[in-house]
């Protein structure tokens, strides 16, 4: 399937680990301990699918011309950066909330036909058999639009889904790389964002 090859992990030949004194992500080397990544492949292809709706690769082109550095930056999506297994390493390891189990039971949920159903009502319809997809599935403009309503979901505990994976994909992507002024990445990833809403309209 289509959809199904676009969402498969993009393996990072770099390990990674979290550090917690420096806020981010530093590569270690081979003799130090990595964390593992437990979650399951079904997981994993629904954190894959949503880390790339939240950060989507991007024409440069549309905001002029610009640095061969900054167009890399918008080319690039999380998967192609490695940013859903150092997520989800970080979720397995180094996150301990107690209500972690939640992220876990909703990556699985969207992982069947069913869970999508229930998580995203009509928009896992697609129309061609099968008629309900699973959310990875989805062409993207419907991933995104799934997203923004869980976003403001009268549901508590779609929209606590939501924002604990937009916050740790939003910290991992922003901090695997070279040192970044805080200010410089956050003005890029906002124009980033404006040409996917605008791109909708």
């Amino acid at each position: 399937m289509e959809y199904q090859n676009k969402t498969c992990l993009h393996k990072d030949s770099t390990e990674a680990t979290f550090d917690v004194e420096f806020g981010g992500l530093r590569q270690e080397d081979e003799t130090k301990t990595v964390y593992a990544n437990s979650m399951t492949a079904r997981e994993m292809e629904s954190l894959v699918a949503i880390c790339d709706t939240l950060i989507p690769s991007l024409d440069a082109s549309e905001v002029g011309h610009l640095d061969d550095g900054v167009a890399g930056y918008y080319s690039a999506s999380a998967s192609h950066t490695g940013t859903p297994d150092r997520v989800a390493r970080l979720m397995s390891e180094r996150l301990h909330h107690p209500k972690k189990w939640i992220l876990r039971v909703g990556l699985w949920s969207l992982s069947t036909w069913i869970g999508s159903l229930v998580m995203c009502g009509r928009r896992s319809f697609t129309g061609e058999y099968p008629y309900f997809r699973r959310f990875c599935w989805l062409p993207e403009t419907q991933r995104e639009e799934i997203l923004l309503i869980w976003a403001s979901s009268y549901f508590i505990l779609l929209r606590m889904f939501f924002r604990s994976i937009k916050l740790i994909t939003a910290f991992v992507f922003f901090t695997q790389g070279p040192y970044v002024p805080v200010r410089f990445t956050l003005s890029v990833w906002w124009m980033k964002k404006e040409i996917t809403w605008r791109g909708k309209q």
